[in-house]
């Protein structure tokens, strides 16, 4: 069989990391595949394999019009989100990792913009052959908004092969904690870090310092008032960094904060487990799903009071036991999307 795959999200976030830890984990000996995408970026990712080289955005219209059209030679199509470009032939696999634009309307730039993002999710679904879902809360969400749908199969994201080199080779259990908490994640509404802002007011210790991962110059937040807090608090930015210097930050961290008001999976609080360090994670329903079992410090969603409780009260007794390893693996994400492929 010859599969597509749509590589032009590498690099990109979440999707970007989750299509890295398929394309990681996939035997090319069984099938022909083609991959669709940037031919140096692949390359740099996985090696020597059939790129069909496209420097287009997925998410331009370029990207939706003016793709390579060789792809249409493949069997198959899987594409790692709901955008379906225009003229694709194939059968089309697609995975959904969210419905935000749809449960919160305010997460759109405006109201064109989540016509338009409505329009892509409603016309990807129609387009797919099957669904791949990173929770059963997504899955529940596509029931909830789609009465009519193909199938659909849950996903979970998974470890990257980075983040599982990186255990390999330190002994986390000689690494010796700071007194700062750590963030993941982009700086919208629905992250949630305005609340771990706030909840520095409250904390017991006013030399910690809050660690944001990533440039203070791509602070995206328009809202002034939590730019003024910001200023004020004891954060700090580490600007453009490595995996492995991601890693080692959260490994040394005293706390990673995940308080947020939606995700569709979120996987920052997983890989803290994995580096040894305790989360501190919202009450949301995904949350409970995916770390129900695993991570037992949570918070009520938006109380920045209770977050800072939960600061104050110090580490607790965590059994960093990695267990539930074969739920969140990319070996087995990637086993269940071939599968499914294949049966068609």
């Amino acid at each position: 069989m010859k599969i597509g795959i749509d590589c032009r999200y590498l690099g990109k976030s979440g999707i970007g990391v989750y299509l890295r830890g398929i394309l990681d984990n996939l035997d090319y000996t069984k099938h022909d595949y083609l991959l669709l995408g940037k031919n140096k970026l692949i390359k740099e990712t996985i090696g020597e394999y059939l790129v069909l080289e496209d420097d287009t955005d997925p998410f331009s219209l370029s990207g939706l019009l003016f793709y390579n059209k060789k792809i249409n030679d493949c069997d198959v199509i899987f594409i790692p989100h709901f955008i379906v470009p225009y003229g694709i032939k194939p059968k089309v696999f697609t995975t959904i990792h969210d419905l935000i634009a749809l449960d919160i309307k305010e997460y759109n730039n405006n109201k064109f913009d989540y016509l338009k993002k409505k329009y892509l999710i409603k016309r990807g679904i129609k387009k797919a052959t099957h669904i791949f879902s990173v929770s059963n809360f997504t899955k529940n969400r596509i029931d909830y908004f789609f009465k009519k749908h193909p199938p659909v199969s849950i996903t979970y994201n998974g470890l990257s092969k980075n983040l599982l080199d990186y255990i390999k080779n330190n002994d986390l259990g000689d690494i010796k904690k700071e007194n700062y908490l750590v963030y993941v994640g982009n700086i919208k509404k629905h992250k949630g870090i305005d609340t771990l802002i706030d909840a520095a007011n409250y904390l017991e210790d006013s030399d910690t310092k809050i660690l944001i991962i990533g440039s203070k110059d791509n602070f995206r937040e328009k809202n002034d008032i939590l730019l003024e807090k910001i200023k004020k608090s004891n954060v700090l930015f580490t600007g453009k960094i490595t995996s492995n210097e991601l890693y080692s930050i959260i490994a040394r961290a005293k706390f990673l904060i995940q308080p947020s008001r939606y995700e569709g999976f979120g996987i920052p609080p997983l890989e803290a487990y994995f580096l040894h360090t305790e989360a501190i994670i919202s009450d949301i329903s995904v949350f409970k799903e995916i770390y129900g079992g695993i991570i037992d410090n949570v918070f009520k969603v938006n109380n920045a009071k209770d977050l800072a409780n939960r600061i104050n009260q110090g580490l607790q007794n965590v059994d960093f036991s990695l267990k539930k390893i074969e739920k969140y693996d990319y070996k087995n994400v990637t086993n269940i999307i071939i599968e499914e492929i294949t049966k068609r």
